[in-house]
Formats: C-alpha cells, sequence, structure tokens
C-alpha cells in the first residue's frame, strides 16, 4: 500500500509539470511510475500501455478514465491486473488530447489522434464515480475504425499514380461476326442489313423472267 500510496502522490505531483503547449510526451511523465517509460507497465500491478487492445480502442474510453479514473480488474493483453488508476480531470483538454495522442501513436501503436474537441464533449464526467473495466467499451467487440487511404505517390512527371483499385473497369469487347446473334438475342447490324440486300436481289431476278425472257424468246407475240 505504501508503495501505491508513493505512486498515486508522484502523479499528482507531476501534473503540475506539462506546460500549456500540451507536448504529449512531456505530460506522459505523469504517466511513467505506472506506465513506465517504454510503456510496458509494471507486470501484475500496472496494465501496459505498448500494443494495448485499450489503448488502440475506443477514444471515448481513455478519455472517460483520464477524467474519472480506473478502479477494479481489468484484462489487458491477456493478462487480468487488479490496481487503481486515479482521474487525472485537473489537466487540461489540451493536455489530455495530447497525452492521448502521444500514447496512441508510440509504443508499438498506431492509432488516430485525439482530438480537444473530444475531450471537451465528455468534461462533464468529470467529478463522477471511478470507472470500472464492465463500464467501458469492450475494445473487442467495437467496430474497427476505417483504414487510412494510400497516399497517392507521383510518378515521374509529377502526375499522381492511378492504383488499380482506382482504375476504371473496362469490360472486354469480343467482336461480333457478322450473321452472329449477341447474347442479348439482337441480331448483328451486318446481319440486318444482309437481309433486304438478299431481297433486292430476288426481285431483280423475278423482273428479268417477267420482262426481259419474254421479249428474247418472242413469247407471248401473236401469229
Amino acid at each position: 500500500m505504501k508503495k501505491l500510496a508513493l505512486i498515486l502522490a508522484s502523479t499528482f505531483a507531476g501534473l503540475g509539470a506539462a506546460n500549456a503547449a500540451a507536448d504529449g510526451a512531456k505530460v506522459y511523465n505523469t504517466c511513467l511510475p505506472c506506465h513506465q517509460a517504454t510503456g510496458a507497465g509494471i507486470p501484475g500491478a500496472f496494465p501496459p500501455l505498448a500494443e494495448s487492445e485499450w489503448v488502440n480502442g475506443p477514444v471515448e474510453n481513455l478519455i472517460r478514465i483520464q477524467l474519472r479514473g480506473l478502479i477494479g480488474p481489468i484484462t489487458v493483453k491477456g493478462k487480468p491486473f487488479n490496481s487503481v488508476m486515479p482521474p487525472n480531470a485537473t489537466m487540461s483538454d489540451d493536455e489530455i488530447a495530447a497525452v492521448l495522442t502521444y500514447v496512441r501513436s508510440n509504443f508499438g501503436n498506431k492509432s488516430s489522434a485525439v482530438t480537444v474537441d473530444q475531450v471537451k464533449a465528455l468534461r462533464s464526467e468529470v467529478g463522477k464515480p471511478m470507472l470500472k473495466a464492465e463500464e467501458l467499451i469492450d475494445p473487442k467487440k467495437a467496430p474497427k475504425a476505417e483504414e487510412k487511404p494510400a497516399e497517392k505517390k507521383p510518378d515521374t512527371n509529377g502526375n499522381a499514380q492511378v492504383t488499380e483499385k482506382e482504375a476504371p473497369a473496362v469490360a472486354a469487347v469480343a467482336p461480333v461476326k457478322t450473321g452472329e446473334v449477341t447474347a442479348s438475342g439482337k441480331v448483328t447490324k451486318s446481319e440486318v442489313q444482309a437481309g433486304p440486300n438478299k431481297l433486292v436481289l430476288g426481285g431483280i431476278a423475278a423482273w428479268a423472267l417477267i420482262c426481259i425472257l419474254p421479249v428474247v424468246t418472242g413469247f407471248g407475240r401473236k401469229a
């Protein structure tokens, strides 16, 4: 208990050291006694921040813990912990956003930044009883954030390259032969035009039989 009391006293004493510029790394100095410089925590006493599902989970959890503190059992990276984290409600919104952003982008964590507006939205949590793990959003059940789109790198000419996913899909059109029926059941243009041509030729042949042949053979002349 004496060790815990000393750690808590050190944490509160360090709150005044964070300057108004809200440098996340400097504000994190108040977290060193429990979570260590590497974010590894203290086995069996204080949970790690490095690659923690809670750190990389919903931002709301982290902000509420900062404002109200956390008490009781919690499982982090498959290991149980049962300790107390005092609230850091005396920190400004800017300081809380800065230190949480620092934690979420260091120690092997690669999560989005925490904004001052997000902290302000939950500032009303101050003064409420310390949180328990079951009151938080389970990071394993929380929807995963969408991945940020990869930045487009310009080619040698300075033009933005288009990825395969962004390239417009071009349907392959097979050449259609004359007289072929397409998949939609429509007759090709060549075949449609072929029909009238055959009729014209047939008409010319019939006209020749009726008009020209009698003249040549003398068929139908009077005696």
